[in-house]
């Protein structure tokens, strides 16, 4: 007959299903972990855009878009990371005949809306003025309306929009 200490086999079965449940538990802190990390990190190695050509944006046919200088606002996608925003962004287009230019509506003084008065741009933050083609004609701005890339195609008028560094006399563009 063999004499087992009762107190020692109960011991040794706590410890033994101790050493499993830290195994378990740290099981599945690893695979958390991993995951959380994963997800984490996904976004940043597989982007949905290439912002290599830039990232036009349709505004309107050339047929819509009237002579002088008309206001457009149109939305733009943006993912960052998981998460997906829009934001509406305003372009002022100047149309004489066949020639185009599209500017911000972004102040390059601090930012504000530019608006339109009387055949000019003006930002009613600061009183900062523009002439139709862009060129600062009075105020504390540092430099003239940002101009914005643009492109016709299939007879829609496409924009390259940016954000550019505000309160310096270079334009800048921002990432």
């Amino acid at each position: 007959m063999s004499t087992t200490n009762p107190e020692i086999d109960s011991a040794n079965r706590r410890s033994f299903i101790g050493l499993l449940g830290a195994i378990f538990i740290g099981l599945i802190g690893l695979v958390m972990g991993a995951a959380g990390s994963i997800y984490a990190v996904f976004p940043a190695f597989f982007s949905s855009k290439s912002k290599k050509d830039g990232l036009w944006y349709s505004l309107k046919s050339l047929d819509q878009i009237p002579n002088g200088i008309s206001k457009h606002n149109f939305t733009i996608n943006k993912q960052t990371g998981w998460a997906n925003s829009q934001t509406e962004q305003v372009v002022w287009v100047v149309k004489e005949n066949q020639s185009l230019n599209v500017f911000s509506a972004v102040c390059p003084h601090q930012g504000c809306l530019v608006n339109q008065q009387a055949n000019q741009f003006v930002c009613l933050c600061h009183m900062s003025k523009w002439s139709p083609d862009g060129t600062k004609t009075d105020g504390p701005t540092p430099r003239n309306l940002d101009r914005l890339d643009h492109r016709v195609t299939n007879s829609n008028l496409e924009v390259n929009y940016q954000n550019f560094k505000i309160g310096v006399s270079e334009k800048i563009p921002l990432t």
